[in-house]
């Protein structure tokens, strides 16, 4: 990653390729199963993250941030696995919608599920692409994104829009920001959604276990006939 962007950028695309292909597959010829949405989930968490460690040395002065972002992936998607886990719901993407207008419209319609995740995985890819575009000499990502394409790149690919010239990889970064502000809005809704499921959940078992405590225990009339006896 830190040596060879090219290669990088083939072999994170040709993950990310995959995994929008390896669903439908699996849906197609039946074989969807348990282990294949563990994986999916797992594997998506771990591409970004090791993306995002990368940025965070490359951006070290936005380090803070991409550590929390990464945080906030792994742990609102860690709650709502347990949180499916506990309520028997069939998926991590099976979650009450009437919550949340975000959450509806996220997990039901699966072409915006697709550009939100797409958006924000090529936001990532943009801030990495960039540093090398500038031959490393920018640490700070918003630099990174407004400074003009030196004119010894061969693949910046400068457009001028109202004016501002850039590289097509920065102004598709800029595009994208809005939309993975959107899901890391989403990551934080659900976060908080399924931690209100497993909150809910644990209640119901307590309610349980009072009944079934109470149902074993003889009630008051039951002792007194039993002394009389």
């Amino acid at each position: 990653m830190m040596i060879d962007p090219w290669k990088c950028c083939f072999f994170y695309l040709l993950s990310g390729f995959m995994d929008a292909l390896d669903g439908h597959a699996a849906r197609k010829w039946g074989q969807s199963s348990q282990f294949g949405a563990c994986l999916d989930m797992v594997t998506d968490r771990c591409a970004t993250s090791l993306l995002m460690v990368g940025l965070a040395a490359m951006y070290p002065e936005y380090a803070f941030h991409f550590q929390m972002l990464i945080g906030l992936d792994i742990c609102s998607h860690w709650v709502q696995m347990t949180s499916t886990f506990v309520t028997g719901a069939g998926s991590h993407k099976t979650i009450d919608l009437s919550k949340n207008i975000f959450l509806y419209y996220y997990y039901t319609s699966r072409p915006v599920l697709f550009f939100v995740c797409a958006a924000n995985e090529w936001l990532w890819s943009m801030l990495y692409v960039v540093f090398f575009m500038h031959n490393r000499d920018i640490s700070d990502a918003y630099e990174a994104l407004s400074t003009p394409p030196p004119a010894d790149c061969s693949w910046a690919l400068p457009l001028s829009i109202a004016g501002i010239t850039l590289s097509v990889w920065q102004w598709i970064a800029w595009g994208c920001l809005p939309v993975s502000a959107f899901k890391n809005v989403v990551n934080v809704i659900q976060l908080l959604s399924a931690s209100s499921d497993l909150g809910g959940a644990d209640m119901a078992d307590r309610a349980k276990a009072r009944r079934n405590s109470a149902s074993r225990s003889p009630s008051p009339a039951r002792k007194k006939k039993g002394r009389d006896k």
